[in-house]
């Protein structure tokens, strides 16, 4: 499905016809009031497509070396502003541990995990919004990709935003993704000056 998502968004992004409905934000999250940036594990800006077509709510891909977060506003609409955003905060986090470069069956709930933790750091998410959660992701079957099944997924949610010590392989993967934006951004600033 990835595979079929990539070419359809490739196609509309090349100048297909608008009823396509794939349209790159120029705004960081549709959904959302508060400005947020994402950038992935190379330090590089995220842009959101919103892709009506998209047959899930949202995904993070990578075309032509650019990392973006295709949005289903119609799907993404059915859902509370805080799932909607969690969702987002799902798809960056793919992009901050490099998930699409590197994918592996523990993806999925990492992505999870990282995307309450950033919510509630943010201050996006209060405890009472994670659980609020439940009848929207319980419901979910999982799949094959790594999605763990709803009940499950739910439980790892909660469990996550009330985990105050990090995750050793997560804090690795955060500081390698750390130490990767910086050096971009460096290299970024080396080719501008010159």
């Amino acid at each position: 499905m990835r595979l079929w998502v990539m070419m359809t968004l490739a196609f509309c992004l090349v100048g297909a016809v608008p009823s396509q409905g794939a349209e790159v934000m120029r705004s960081s999250f549709p959904v959302r009031t508060d400005s947020h940036q994402c950038h992935d594990v190379r330090g590089a800006q995220v842009s959101s497509i919103r892709f009506d077509n998209l047959r899930d709510v949202a995904h993070a891909v990578i075309m032509n070396h650019t990392p973006y977060i295709v949005l289903n506003p119609t799907r993404l609409k059915t859902l509370p502003p805080k799932l909607q955003a969690f969702f987002y905060e799902h798809e960056c986090a793919h992009h901050i541990l490099g998930h699409n470069y590197n994918p592996t069956l523990s993806s999925e709930p990492e992505a999870d995990c990282l995307a309450i933790k950033v919510g509630r750091d943010k201050g996006l998410f209060a405890r009472a919004d994670v659980l609020a959660f439940r009848p929207w992701i319980e419901p979910l079957r999982g799949s094959l990709r790594g999605h763990l099944p709803g009940r499950q997924r739910h439980r790892l949610m909660t469990l996550c935003y009330d985990d105050d010590e990090p995750d050793p392989l997560m804090a690795e993967r955060m500081d390698v993704a750390a130490a990767a934006a910086t050096r971009f951004r460096k290299a970024a600033r080396r080719r501008a000056s010159e």
